[in-house]
């Protein structure tokens, strides 16, 4: 255990250890409300900032961050680190658990310092506190997000909140699904609603990954970073009877009845999306953490890296089919989309959505076959469908998508998708989304790359933009249904593009919204939830 007193700066710089390179450093996880998720950096890359340990002690602040790192390129070697930096005083203590070969005391010094200065910059980077922002700033995100819990929270975009209706006759019947987060006794945490259309909660279930997950069930590079409460539900399947099949982020696939109960639990890393297949099954994104060997899959892959994959799950919660998407792309011959991955994070893909054509829409297209598979992969701005028994790609589209998310399909034979179009430069990016013109829905036809078309785009007066996330539903009397993730925003429009129904989420002190990661509308009448009543 080491102390560093209260003003004592800490400027620290990568350099290369004995017997290797500082490959990669994970977050781990943090308390407190800070992000949890697990994030690799590449240390070629990232430069840590100075600390000032005085000027955070008169904010009372107390931070805990477990972070691990990998050495060497010949073998992957483990070191826990728990850093606790307890404001109040201006003290740092760090305790440094080794779980693999030693190294020098001069290159675990360097490594050490490393590691402060990155979770310290990452940290404060990531919600504007020092020394990004000024004390205001500082005590201004304390108050409004720091306790409980608090992923991906954002500058109120809009001036109203809560839900109106701009054409109650034009907006389609139903309730609206929404997962967030939302503050109750206990802190701020994330939640599933079901709400009218002028915004009554009709029902909640809890979904605090803490509970659901009070010990994580994997045994890999990210364990211990998702069963915590900062974590988040994204991806969700409501059953008439109530029960609800939702991802816990990165975490596993839960089956949960209305009344809270966890009916079952798959520990697998799944995220994003689940959708319902015509047989009953789920269909769902998931990962798998790649820590060793060589030359794996396809090639210029080098380890530790994530793969992902697509998983057919039964109603019982089994998985019945796996897909490795890495497999995909080479057996079709697409090695070369690669060339777009992040190297810096390990995570190649990051795909967030899997669909399969059911019968009654496959006759619609030319090209296709039921049971055909439509995905988006992020990382690599890419859409493809892969043949739902050779398990290659019929078709794929790159251009003009920029870390698209959610496509569909569509009954008249096209793929819907949702196009962020988000602008990812560290500097020069306009966070309304002027610099790429804002996102959109567009709609193509797999059989003709040429027969694009934006079906949805916003403009002055009804803004549309989410640099990351983002859902839609094509309702079934034409009406969209559309999830501005950042903007912590669900919107519903007529095929013409007309505003008819809204809400807002009303985040905190009208300073802050979090991210609404799904809107979803199903045809279920108020009546029909009461039957759900658990009191």
């Amino acid at each position: 255990m080491r102390r560093l007193q209260t003003g004592w700066r800490l400027a620290s710089a990568f350099e290369p250890l004995e017997g290797g390179s500082l490959r990669y450093c994970q977050l781990r996880y943090c308390e407190h409300g800070l992000r949890k998720a697990a994030r690799w950096v590449n240390p070629s890359v990232v430069f840590p900032p100075r600390i000032n340990l005085g000027t955070l002690g008169m904010f009372g602040l107390r931070v805990e961050c477990h972070l691990k790192y990998c050495l060497s390129r010949r073998g992957v070697t483990e070191y826990d680190v728990h850093l606790s930096l307890t404001s109040r005083r201006g003290d740092i203590e760090v305790v440094v658990s080794e779980r693999g070969p030693t190294f020098s005391f001069v290159g675990g010094l360097v490594t050490l310092f490393f590691l402060w200065g990155f979770a310290w910059g990452f940290l404060s980077g990531e919600y504007d506190a020092f020394p990004h922002g000024t004390a205001s700033d500082i005590m201004r995100y304390v108050t409004q997000s720091f306790s409980g819990s608090g992923h991906h929270i954002y500058e109120a975009r809009y001036d109203r909140s809560g839900a109106r209706s701009l054409s109650p006759d034009d907006t389609t019947p139903g309730v609206t699904l929404l997962t967030s987060y939302w503050r109750d006794e206990d802190g701020i945490g994330p939640e599933i609603r079901l709400m009218s259309h002028d915004g009554e909660m009709l029902h909640r279930w809890d979904v605090r990954p803490s509970k659901i997950w009070p010990t994580s069930p994997h045994d890999d590079m990210a364990r211990g970073s998702k069963n915590i409460p900062g974590n988040y539900v994204h991806g969700t399947h409501l059953v008439e009877d109530g029960d609800i099949v939702f991802n816990v982020e990165y975490l596993g696939l839960v089956r949960m009845d209305a009344c809270g109960e966890i009916e079952w639990k798959l520990p697998y890393r799944t995220h994003h999306s689940v959708s319902l297949g015509p047989d009953g099954h789920y269909w769902v994104v998931g990962q798998k953490w790649v820590e060793e060997g060589d030359d794996y899959k396809l090639s210029a892959l080098d380890p530790p890296f994530v793969e992902d994959t697509i998983l057919k799950v039964s109603p019982e919660g089994d998985v019945v089919r796996e897909i490795s998407l890495l497999d995909v792309l080479r057996r079709s011959g697409l090695q070369d989309l690669l060339t777009k991955y992040n190297r810096s994070s390990g995570d190649l893909l990051h795909t967030n959505d899997a669909d399969v054509l059911s019968p009654e829409r496959a006759e619609a297209f030319e090209t296709l076959e039921a049971g055909d598979i439509v995905v988006s992969m992020k990382f690599i701005d890419t859409v493809l469908v892969l043949d739902g028994k050779s398990e290659e790609a019929k078709f794929h589209i790159h251009a003009p998508l920029i870390a698209q998310h959610d496509p569909d399909f569509l009954p008249s034979g096209r793929i819907s998708i949702f196009n962020n179009r988000g602008c990812f430069r560290e500097k020069g990016c306009d966070p309304w989304g002027e610099t790429y013109g804002g996102s959109e829905i567009m709609t193509v036809d797999p059989s003709d790359l040429d027969s694009q078309e934006v079906i949805y785009r916003g403009d002055e007066k009804h803004p549309f933009y989410t640099k990351a996330g983002g859902k839609h539903q094509h309702l079934a009397d034409g009406n969209v249904l559309i999830t501005e993730s950042r903007a912590g925003r669900v919107f519903e429009v007529t095929p013409e593009g007309e505003l008819v129904w809204e809400w807002i989420h009303p985040g905190w002190n009208g300073e802050r919204v979090p991210e609404v990661l799904e809107g979803t509308r199903y045809p279920f009448s108020p009546e029909r939830i009461e039957q759900w009543n658990c009191n």
